[in-house]
């Protein structure tokens, strides 16, 4: 799965299993006509649906905010996690 590889307006998702959790989840990108780029995890396809919806809405009534990844990498994340107490 690779978000570059999307034309405007195309969607992608992966299913995946957590390590931080051991849930199921969703990996979701989306690529937006003005070439902005969606990503979110979710539990499920719709709620990953519903979140690009929202950021959707937010973008077309200028009240975005970008969002700043604080975990540099995959391990980082899981440890962030397992600080606050989700295994």
């Amino acid at each position: 799965m690779n978000p570059s590889d999307l034309q405007p307006g195309q969607e992608q998702f992966e299913n995946y299993a957590s390590q931080a959790t051991g849930r199921r989840m969703i990996q979701y990108d989306y690529r937006h006509e003005d070439g902005g780029l969606f990503s979110c995890v979710a539990c499920t396809l719709l709620q990953a649906r519903r979140k690009r919806d929202r950021w959707l809405e937010a973008k077309a009534a200028g009240t975005f905010r970008k969002r700043v990844c604080v975990a540099k990498s995959r391990e980082g994340m899981i440890a962030g996690l397992r600080a606050m107490g989700l295994r």
